[in-house]
C-alpha cells in the first residue's frame, strides 16, 4: 500500500520549491487584500443562502448591539482556533503525531514540520476547514434561533475568507503530480520531488 505520509525523506527527493510568509511580505499582503475581497464575497454569498434557507430572515431587524459586538469579538477567536484545531486534527488523522500550533501576527497556523505529506493528502488537510466549517454552519442556517443567524453568517464568513492561503497554496500545488511531498512548517511551506 502506497504512504500517505513519510517521516523520511525518500532518495532522489530534492527540495522543487517553497512558499515562506517571512521571506516574503509581499505575499502576505496580497493574501490579506485578496482575502478582504473574498470577505465581501462570502458575506454576500452566506447571507443569500440563509435567506434561501430562512426566508423570514430577510424580513427581521438585525441591530447592532451589544450582544452582536460581543459575539463578534467571541467568534472571531472561536473561528481562528476551530480553523486550526481542524487543520491539526487532520495532520494527526494522517501522521499519528501531534501537530504543531503557532500564532505570527497577522495568521495562525497548525503544521507537521518532521513530516513529508503526499500532494493529495495535503490537499485534503488544506482544504479541510474550509469544507467542514462551512457545511457544518449551513446545516445550522436551519438549526439556531434568527436572532443568532447574523453571527453565523459572520463565522462562516470570517473562516472562508480566512481560507485564502489554503486555498492559494492548494491551488498553487495542483500544477506539482501526486507524488510531490510537502513538508509544513506553519509559515512556510517545502516543496520535493525526484529527479529523474
Amino acid at each position: 500500500m502506497h504512504q500517505l505520509v513519510v517521516k523520511e525523506l525518500p532518495p532522489l527527493y530534492q527540495k522543487i520549491g517553497d512558499i515562506d510568509l517571512n521571506q516574503d511580505p509581499k505575499l502576505l499582503f496580497w493574501l490579506n487584500v485578496v482575502g478582504l475581497i473574498l470577505f465581501i464575497c462570502f458575506w454576500w454569498l452566506f447571507w443569500r443562502l440563509t435567506i434561501l434557507q430562512r426566508p423570514d430572515f430577510n424580513n427581521a431587524h438585525h441591530p447592532i448591539n451589544l450582544f452582536i459586538i460581543f459575539g463578534i469579538i467571541i467568534i472571531t477567536l472561536f473561528v481562528f482556533i476551530s480553523h486550526e484545531i481542524v487543520h491539526g486534527g487532520f495532520f494527526w488523522f494522517f501522521t499519528r503525531s501531534r501537530p504543531q500550533f503557532g500564532f505570527k501576527g497577522a495568521y495562525a497556523y497548525a503544521a507537521a514540520p518532521d513530516w513529508f505529506i503526499y500532494r493529495n493528502v495535503y490537499l485534503i488537510i488544506g482544504m479541510a476547514p474550509l469544507i467542514f466549517i462551512t457545511l457544518l454552519g449551513l446545516v445550522l442556517i436551519s438549526l439556531i434561533p434568527i436572532s443568532y443567524l447574523i453571527i453565523l453568517i459572520y463565522a462562516l464568513t470570517l473562516n472562508a475568507s480566512g481560507s485564502v492561503g489554503d486555498i492559494a497554496i492548494c491551488l498553487w500545488l495542483l500544477r506539482y503530480p501526486n507524488s510531490t511531498l510537502i513538508q509544513d512548517h506553519g509559515d512556510a511551506i517545502k516543496i520535493f520531488h525526484f529527479e529523474d
